[in-house]
């Protein structure tokens, strides 16, 4: 298996790489060419329903296709999109269109990395072999926004597309040599399973969506409108990279140890930096609220890895998926009606509830 972890590793770096060059820039490119803010926000709701449409269809596709087929799909789709995003001053197409169509294929994607990810680690080792796979990622996190506002300054947007479009696409190529067979039901997941302690964890996943509305999106608005600067928005891409690498190199290895009692801390800490966010408005504050983030992250992917590996893996992991873009759905809309210190406040409340979940995840 670990030729097959190396595999998705180098995928997940090149399409990291390569999405994370431009993704953050643009809800900042439709803005600067027309688009009102309104439009972007609501857009950026289908983004999530992409997401749960994803895991609705997701057994289906999977078992038509095979466990890597979202992977495939992703390389092949997404320098479509970026096409697609590069022309909107001609085309003005609906912003929702392309987050719909952006949020099928990259939560889609997760599907299969998660199930591969299930299948290709081992018990008591789970935390630390993701921590492998995900360093990555964030390391392409690190490195592509800050170059990607550079570019911008430099070059323009037109330089950024076309060098993101090259990156996803040589990760989509090297997906095809990925070869793992995870078996799958053939059926449509329509809602979550509630219920025991995968119930829990749908539920913990389902909030950890709505604060993911704000640090995948609103994190991204509120520092460009306060600073008015590509380079600097790249600059901030690059320290929430480095944070989520700390938080992978730190937190997972721990978290194959100290379960529950990391978890609730993680939370608790959690709660009070956003609450910090709110009333201050200081953008570097955001910094230790994705380590945060991410370190959630890590803790709830060892728990549910641990709990699906021998049961339905694609179906408990789209089921997963339809859960976490619910709670995005939920974010966004919520953006659409308060401001910024108050979604931050509820950001906060929503972690502190998440500890009532935190029992028996193991079980």
């Amino acid at each position: 298996m670990r030729k097959e972890r190396n595999l998705m590793r180098l995928v997940l770096f090149l399409i990291t790489l390569g999405s994370s060059l431009y993704g953050i820039f643009v809800p900042i490119y439709y803005l600067q060419n027309g688009a009102s803010m309104a439009e972007v926000l609501i857009s950026l709701i289908f983004f999530f329903i992409g997401g749960a449409i994803s895991g609705i269809f997701g057994n289906l596709i999977i078992h038509k296709l095979g466990a890597k087929a979202f992977i495939v799909l992703r390389g092949i789709v997404e320098p479509l999109v970026i096409i697609l995003i590069r022309f909107y001053p001609v085309l003005r197409y609906p912003l929702a269109l392309q987050n719909l169509i952006s949020g099928f294929y990259g939560f889609a994607f997760w599907i299969s990395m998660d199930a591969l990810t299930a299948t290709t680690t081992e018990d008591g080792k789970r935390g630390t072999q993701q921590s492998h796979l995900y360093a990555a990622l964030w390391t392409a996190s690190i490195i592509s926004p800050f170059v990607g506002g550079q570019i911008i300054e430099k070059f323009g947007y037109s330089t950024l597309f076309l060098i993101a479009l090259a990156l996803v696409l040589a990760g989509g190529i090297v997906s095809f040599f990925i070869r793992i067979d995870v078996p799958v039901t053939k059926k449509m997941n329509i809602l979550p399973t509630f219920s025991g302690s995968v119930g829990r964890h749908m539920l913990l996943v389902f909030l950890r969506g709505i604060t993911m509305a704000a640090t995948s999106f609103l994190f991204t608005l509120m520092i460009f409108e306060e600073t008015k600067s590509e380079p600097i928005l790249g600059t901030y891409g690059l320290m929430f990279g480095a944070a989520s690498l700390a938080a992978t190199l730190i937190f997972s290895p721990l978290a194959d140890r100290f379960k529950e009692t990391l978890l609730k801390g993680i939370y608790i800490s959690s709660s009070l930096i956003w609450i910090v966010l709110s009333f201050t408005g200081l953008l570097w504050v955001m910094v230790p609220i994705q380590l945060l983030y991410q370190a959630i992250n890590l803790n709830l992917n060892t728990f549910f890895f641990d709990l699906v590996q021998k049961k339905d893996v694609i179906t408990l992991v789209s089921e997963r998926m339809i859960a976490v873009c619910l709670g995005g759905t939920v974010g966004m809309c919520l953006a659409l009606l308060l401001d910024y210190s108050q979604i931050f406040i509820v950001c906060g409340i929503v972690a502190a509830a998440s500890i009532a979940f935190t029992r028996d995840l193991s079980r």
